[in-house]
């Protein structure tokens, strides 16, 4: 009798489930990515909300706002204004806002408390100064484990002073204010625009402090990944660290964000409000999955050897 009430129960979900994808079959969802293509990040969000979206047979294009390579004010303004187009021409009826500038640029000045429901992701930290949640826009925070990532990194490390690395921009400085107060951190960042300063400053953070935070290097002038990996591995002298996994190559031990994790919530919330459900009850949440990632060649170089519960459950790179 039981296994009876089961089957009828799984079957009873899978024909709710069944009706509710047919209710967004034909809908059209824009993704407006603030970066662009090519930026492992927003890759990794983008294949997120495909593979939740594809199931439902609602429609999802994508459009770039490509702010981290073009980050002057004019630049970001002419993108918002090509959004602003494209989903007069596209008829969306939803959008999901990927990071920063979307919101800044598109949601705020053009959508916020209108009729269209949006969904965001991406957004470090705090959404508040976007005035979000509202009656229309809802959801996924981005939050690092770099508090933890440090803790880790304090078992390999001389004393406790900790550097940060990072492009000059605004989401790499709320990522630092945010991470001091969050994790009671005082870190030692310095912001660069260019290659050769990047360079620089890479060594001379190592002599100042005990463990390097490397962080998103997008928008710094002339990087050359290649190059840059051939530099930290002759150049690394303490322990390194970062919280993106495309950032694993270049610092010791990483404790990841995962972005497919941002792109399938946020398509997942926008295919429950186009089968009905309402923003204002869905709340804003944060990011709780992450990813161990152990550089073996940047450990052994430095002599150490990780922990054997940290190696259990990480990405090795050899």
């Amino acid at each position: 009798m039981r296994n009876t009430v089961k089957f009828i129960s799984v079957m009873a979900l899978f024909l709710v489930t069944l009706a509710n994808a047919q209710i967004a079959a034909g809908k059209k969802i824009l993704f407006i990515d603030s970066y662009n293509e090519g930026y492992p990040w927003s890759d990794g969000i983008w294949k997120g909300v495909q593979s939740a979206v594809k199931p439902s047979g609602a429609i999802v294009e994508a459009i770039h706002m490509d702010t981290k390579q073009q980050p002057s004010e004019e630049a970001k303004k002419a993108a918002a204004a090509r959004v602003v187009a494209e989903i007069a021409k596209f008829k969306p009826d939803i959008l999901i806002a990927s990071d920063d500038n979307a919101s800044k640029y598109v949601i705020v000045p053009t959508y916020k408390d209108k009729d269209i429901p949006v969904i965001f992701d991406g957004i470090n930290w705090d959404a508040s100064m976007y005035g979000y949640p509202c009656q229309n826009v809802t959801g996924m925070l981005e939050v690092s484990a770099l508090g933890a990532l440090v803790e880790e990194l304090k078992k390999y490390a001389k004393g406790s002073r900790v550097g940060f690395l990072a492009s000059d921009n605004e989401t790499n400085r709320k990522e630092v204010a945010a991470s001091n107060k969050k994790f009671n951190l005082a870190l030692n960042a310095v912001f660069v625009t260019k290659f050769t300063d990047w360079k620089r400053k890479f060594v001379e953070l190592q002599e100042t402090n005990d463990i390097l935070i490397v962080d998103v290097f997008e928008g710094i002038k002339d990087f050359n990944k290649e190059e840059a990996k051939a530099f930290v591995q002759s150049s690394t002298k303490i322990i390194t660290g970062s919280t993106y996994e495309d950032l694993a190559e270049y610092s010791a031990l990483s404790m990841a964000k995962i972005p497919e994790e941002q792109g399938q919530y946020a398509a997942n919330t926008a295919l429950l409000v186009l089968m009905g459900k309402k923003i204002s009850e869905i709340p804003v949440v944060a990011n709780k999955r992450f990813l161990a990632i152990a550089n073996m060649k940047l450990l052994r170089k430095l002599g150490v050897q990780p922990d054997e519960n940290l190696l259990k459950r990480a990405k090795i790179i050899q």
